[in-house]
């Protein structure tokens, strides 16, 4: 009865599937036999040989598909001015307006719909930034972490600019009340050279190492003769890259920076007339690295002098300021040496899309470095000695644990026999097995690509999504815990461990990054401005401009409200005493940053950041262009063609009677140019009170600055901005803004294209920023919850990730 029954029911679903055809194939003639509009029938005339016939591009002709987020105003204007193209005048009038109407309704949601189902997850691996965390990170789960969570919330709080000079009136009292700070390095101090307990006299927290005794002591209970200092704490990385460390002084010193074994300054016994010894090491950004400098004085130095310096990347030598330092040890990082070939940025965020020869070599030499490193601390990281009976055990329990870490969830049993025990089984000792181990653990596709553990899914996958959208690195303990126990399918569950991980430094690094992204500073290739007019603005100035956004952006996203209008309306930032005497700050008078409020009738926000505005100019003058776009693309999300020829700028003395404004406004009066400057120039006016390095200007050639213009938003409506803080306050309350502002954070922390998720996941994110009142971490944690557990459309021409883990 059972085939009967299935039978019957096959009948009527064949019945039911006939009618549905029948019904679709009805309706779909009747809507193709209605009469096409006006717009339609002219498009179809005049612009389909060039855009095709919905839209999609002709090879040769115009390749991209049609998709412009434009006003009806807009595409009319842009359509009577340019097209056809050669024969603008054939296209106007009502006929525009058709048109416009036309592709805004019809043709642009088609071919955004196109583009969405074409848009995929693609097979990624692990960008440059993600191996270099990754192997930091796993190494460092196999260290002694009792004090890490200590460490971690003494390294959250140094990295937080204080909100209010309340709050830093409040640390000053903690510290006349004997409250230890949170900043600074501990100084041991001792009455003789010898460096020890019996010789110590007292200690204290000095909040950097900038000291000059000359022929005395740092403390009337020392001699001036004979003493010693010793400094024991931690320095913070705010960026990746080479940090070159640099003692002056003409006195006895060793440093010890992450490594406490090997100095990188070994000068006890000074050599001649030597007062700078220097020493590099490679740091990862949003960690905190061990540091003890030692310093002795002997009776035969007629002077006592010591600071400590260091170069960070995009910065010059400094004293290391006392905002990063903090008096505690650290456990040591790894931190791989080797070059990688840079990642793909040209869709404005880091992919890891780009497979050569040159990045498989790297990943080879890194792998090599690593197991080098392993072996050199395999009592340490094993939890094992040499004596043991049961060493062997001990070091396949360290290598099963180093795998499953690795490839970010628990090994299956055809896996551990391949990686685990054919491998010690086949070597001759178990030093070399575990090398062997580390090696094929990270040349594996395993660990070097974001593969799915299946086809749906599982909570390993999710914890990993989770960690390096926020992390750019590997599941932690808590996190893996989490998937073993089957929480993370739980939204509430996954939401809350987002929100812990979003208060880790690492999570402060790569929304730096991203805030970095959205102001173009990427872009940025060193800061050089005219010599003659800019004389005094160097690379010491610079370096403190960019400290300067830096301590604003963080100040921003780390306050309690974590507001992205902030971004944009703060008109306090931080000056030190060299910024303040080029930009005419007098209250400042000190070499450290501390906030004030700067030019809050002419300044706003971000965009306004004398960095910024110095950073979009030219040597000797402003920048409406590049300035223009940067807000349309970047704040906006406007969508910007190439320009259809490339074009020098005019040069201030080809028209010396004209302003930067006049000079562009000339510039690109063509119908051509103005399709785009339409958006560009009224944005871009909006900063001409800024010259080529931030300074405020109210006049150029003696004529009143003109920062007016009317901008058309991408839904008609007119906005007229008169000055800068005009355009943030608009900028802080678009929707486009808003939306834009989501969708960049959402490609930097996934690494892909929002298209490629369900079309819900950007609408509830748009939304649940707006309800937040654009809550910037909830934003974070939003966004990194979405990717971890929606189930993103997988690019058909990939390999089947399946098929390749199912192999070891």
């Amino acid at each position: 009865m059972s085939f009967f029954r299935f039978v019957r029911d096959l009948l009527l679903q064949s019945a039911c599937l006939t009618v549905l055809i029948g019904l679709f194939a009805a309706d779909y003639t009747r809507v193709m036999a209605a009469e096409p509009t006006l717009g339609e029938r002219i498009y179809l005339e005049r612009c389909a040989d060039c855009h095709g016939v919905h839209g999609e591009g002709v090879e040769g002709a115009y390749d991209e598909p049609l998709l412009d987020e434009r006003s009806h105003i807009e595409l009319t204007d842009v359509i009577v001015q340019t097209m056809p193209e050669g024969a603008p005048d054939e296209c106007t009038g009502e006929d525009a307006e058709a048109v416009a109407k036309y592709l805004r309704d019809v043709l642009y949601p088609r071919q955004a719909a196109a583009v969405r189902m074409r848009t995929r997850v693609e097979l990624s691996r692990l960008t440059v930034r993600q191996h270099q965390n990754t192997l930091a990170d796993l190494i460092g789960s196999f260290r002694n972490r009792k004090d890490a969570d200590k460490i971690w919330q003494q390294q959250l709080n140094a990295w937080r600019a204080p909100a209010s000079a309340d709050e830093s009136a409040a640390t000053e009292d903690a510290v006349k009340d004997d409250k230890e700070p949170t900043n600074g390095l501990r100084g041991t101090y001792f009455k003789s050279r010898v460096v020890g307990f019996r010789d110590r006299v007292f200690d204290r927290i000095d909040d950097k190492i900038d000291f000059d005794f000359g022929e005395g002591s740092p403390d009337p209970k020392l001699s001036a003769e004979e003493f010693a200092m010793a400094w024991d704490g931690s320095v913070l990385a705010s960026e990746s890259g080479e940090y070159e460390f640099v003692v002056d002084s003409m006195n006895g010193v060793r440093l010890f920076v992450n490594d406490l074994q090997n100095p990188i300054v070994d000068a006890v016994v000074q050599s001649g007339d030597q007062t700078e010894h220097r020493g590099t090491v490679h740091l990862l950004a949003g960690r905190s690295y061990s540091v003890r400098l030692e310093y002795y004085r002997s009776k035969r130095d007629k002077l006592a002098r010591v600071a400590l310096r260091w170069t960070p990347p995009n910065h010059v030598s400094e004293v290391i300021p006392h905002r990063a330092l903090v008096p505690w040890k650290s456990p040591e990082t790894f931190v791989v040496t080797t070059s990688f070939p840079p990642d793909d940025r040209s869709t404005g965020y880091e992919r890891g899309n780009a497979i050569s020869r040159e990045w498989d070599d790297a990943t080879t030499d890194a792998a090599l470095e690593t197991a080098a490193y392993v072996v050199d601390h395999l009592d340490e990281l094993s939890g094992s000695k040499q004596a043991d009976e049961n060493r062997e055990e001990k070091l396949k329990a360290f290598c099963e644990q180093f795998a499953e870490r690795a490839f970010r969830r628990p090994l299956a049993k055809d896996v551990h026999q391949f990686y685990i025990e054919n491998t010690f089984a086949k070597s001759e000792d178990a030093g070399q097995a575990v090398k062997l181990v580390v090696l094929m653990t990270l040349k594996s596709p395993r660990f070097l690509y974001h593969l799915p553990g299946s086809e749906n899914g599982d909570d390993y996958d999710r914890a990993a999504r989770l960690s390096y959208a926020i992390w750019d690195s590997l599941p932690d303990k808590e996190l893996l815990k989490q998937a073993k126990e089957g929480r993370l399918g739980n939204p509430t569950q996954l939401h809350r461990q987002a929100i812990r991980m979003v208060e880790d430094p690492r999570a402060q690094v790569k929304l730096r990054g991203f805030l970095h992204a959205w102001l173009g500073l990427d872009t940025m290739h060193g800061l050089s401005k005219d010599r003659e007019r800019y004389a005094d603005f160097g690379p010491p100035l610079v370096s403190d401009l960019r400290t300067s956004l830096n301590l604003f952006l963080d100040q921003i996203v780390w306050e309690k409200d974590s507001d992205y209008r902030r971004l944009l309306l703060n008109n306090q930032q931080f000056f030190n005493r060299r910024m303040a005497e080029y930009y005419g700050v007098p209250e400042v008078k000190q070499d450290e940053f501390q906030r004030i409020l700067f030019q809050p009738d002419y300044r706003a926000g971000a965009l306004t950041h004398p960095y910024v505005m110095a950073g979009f100019a030219y040597s000797d003058s402003s920048s409406p262009i590049h300035r223009g776009v940067l807000v349309a693309r970047s704040v906006l999300g406007r969508t910007l063609r190439a320009p259809p020829q490339a074009e020098l700028p005019l040069p201030p003395d080809s028209k010396p009677d004209l302003t930067t404004r006049q000079r562009v406004a000339l510039q690109t009066s063509s119908d051509d140019c103005m399709v785009c400057h339409r958006i560009i120039n009224p944005l871009g006016f909006s900063f001409e009170h800024f010259d080529a390095v931030g300074q405020f200007r109210p006049v150029e050639l003696e004529r009143p600055i003109d920062a007016s213009g009317i901008y058309l938003t991408s839904s008609g409506e007119k906005v007229t901005l008169e000055t800068a803080v005009d355009l943030a306050e608009f900028l802080a309350e678009s929707p486009s803004a808003h939306g834009a502002f989501t969708d960049q954070l959402f490609r930097y922390l996934a690494k892909q294209p929002i298209q490629a998720f369900p079309l819900e996941v950007r609408e509830q994110l748009v939304s649940g920023f707006q309800k937040s009142s654009y809550h910037i971490r909830d934003l974070v944690a939003d966004s990194a919850v979405a990717i971890a557990a929606a189930a993103p459309k997988t690019s058909p021409s990939d390999p089947s990730p399946s098929s390749e883990v199912s192999k070891p």
